[in-house]
């Protein structure tokens, strides 16, 4: 449980970092699709012989078709400066997690291109550039919520931070009941912050939802932070916090409230003193 005097950490300055990177490398996983399907473009298509046919022999030999767009794929999807660290598949791999397990296995068997693979390779290279494109339009939208959730939250830890080191039993009765009133404004706050947070949260979902197979926004950005929900977590510290100065507050004043009950039963004398 959390005391008056404990700081939540604030997430912005690390999720603004951490979507950065994200977004980096999105838009260079972009530039390398769009490389592919230029590249992809360019290959001539074949017709498909017999695997033991003059014209399968003289492709393979060659070096074109199928055998083409794999080194294409590879000095493109697979070539972005994050590759490794953040994927390190091989080339099936790959493949079949953007396009699918058949596709994967009709590239490795090498021959020519024939058409309609080209065509369908086409479509899911579009594919996979949309999903791409979608994800940096999130990535924009949230950094977006972040600032705001920033702009109005930063300042209520602040003042926390300022009540933490008051001094309540030494302070006046009317001084308390105007910490109090204080402290509904700042619920008010992160209420008003929780609920912005939670609507962009929900538009996020919205936008990936229209983009198959982009997963769940805050799992897939926020893997390598503590909480999912890294804003709403802090959120709910700063509302713990709250509580606990309210507490403090609350026993600073029944003090006040103890002498007050006593005088009115007759328990102190004519200067207000509690009798021993």
């Amino acid at each position: 449980m959390i005391d008056r005097t404990t700081t939540p950490k604030a997430p912005f300055e690390a999720m603004q970092r951490w979507l950065r990177t994200e977004r980096r490398q999105t838009a260079a996983e972009l530039s390398a699709f769009d490389a592919f399907i230029d590249r992809l473009q360019d290959v001539p298509t074949g017709r498909v012989a017999s695997p033991s046919g003059p014209s399968a022999l003289t492709e393979r030999s060659s070096g074109g078709g199928l055998a083409s767009v794999r080194e294409a794929y590879r000095s493109t999807v697979m070539d972005v400066p994050h590759y490794d660290e953040e994927y390190d598949n091989n080339f099936t791999e790959d493949v079949t997690e953007e396009f699918g397990s058949t596709i994967a296995t009709i590239l490795e068997r090498g021959g020519p291109l024939d058409v309609q693979t080209k065509r369908t390779l086409l479509a899911l290279a579009a594919d996979s550039r949309s999903r791409r494109v979608t994800l940096l339009d999130i990535i924009d939208a949230e950094c977006e919520s972040i600032e705001a959730a920033a702009e109005r939250l930063r300042p209520v830890a602040e003042e926390l931070d300022t009540m933490a080191d008051v001094e309540f039993r030494a302070e006046s009765f009317g001084s308390l009941d105007a910490y109090r009133a204080r402290l509904d404004t700042l619920v008010d706050r992160c209420d008003a912050a929780a609920d912005c947070r939670q609507r962009a949260l929900r538009e996020h979902r919205t936008t990936a939802a229209l983009s198959e197979g982009i997963a769940a926004v805050p799992l897939y950005l926020y893997q390598g932070f503590d909480s999912t929900f890294p804003i709403l977590s802090f959120i709910a510290a700063l509302g713990d916090r709250i509580e606990a100065i309210r507490s403090d507050i609350s026993h600073a004043a029944s003090h006040y409230e103890a002498d007050r009950d006593s005088y009115f039963t007759g328990d102190t004398d004519t200067r207000g003193r509690t009798e021993s």
